[in-house]
């Protein structure tokens, strides 16, 4: 298994590192690596579970990002001050209130889907890799467009999707390097 893990992460750094500003984030990668084994260490609980609750969950960060951007510009500027504790300025009160009012509606939703309740894990992955993404400036070369804050916050969603896309076949590769079998079916009592 260790042989097979250092192959998986030698094989990573290329997407990584040799990309420049198209590289990708590879703690997402490695992150969601991990959720392949905890969804059966297979591709049907990767396409099943992983993919779309990671992708769900990445939309609402990103949305949430955007209804905060737009109460920023509401409310005014928002980072010259949020650095130095005891300050607070208007733009800080639209991210508060975004994020609070935007976190409860897209977690509240996995009440009314069923796979998003079996991949809570995934779902949250989605939500705090993207904003992980968002927050780090990851995405602008994706559009070509880093001055519109909207398209970085869509263009850093596509970037989470494609490393957890890449984290996905990390955990295949890693299991296929261990030349791990699927399980034998139960007989039937």
């Amino acid at each position: 298994m260790w042989l097979a893990i250092a192959f998986t992460v030698v094989a990573s750094i290329p997407f990584g590192a040799w990309l420049h500003s198209f590289s990708l984030p590879l703690f997402v990668s490695f992150a969601v690596w991990g959720l392949y084994f905890v969804f059966g260490a297979n591709i049907q609980g990767a396409v099943k579970v992983i993919i779309p609750c990671f992708m769900a969950g990445g939309f609402g960060a990103m949305l949430v990002q955007m209804f905060a951007m737009a109460l920023v510009k509401a409310f005014g500027s928002s980072f010259a001050a949020s650095f130095f504790p005891g300050t607070l300025d208007k733009g800080d009160w639209g991210i508060i209130i975004a994020y609070f009012i935007g976190f409860c509606v897209v977690v509240g939703s996995m009440v009314f889907v069923p796979l998003f309740q079996q991949g809570t894990l995934a779902f949250y992955t989605g939500i705090a890799l993207t904003l992980g993404i968002i927050f780090l400036g990851f995405g602008g070369a994706w559009l070509g467009n880093p001055d519109n804050a909207y398209a970085m916050a869509f263009a850093s969603y596509i970037h989470a999707v494609i490393a957890m896309i890449l984290g996905c076949a990390l955990g295949w590769l890693s299991v296929f390097l261990n030349g791990a079998k699927p399980p034998a079916e139960a007989p039937a009592s």
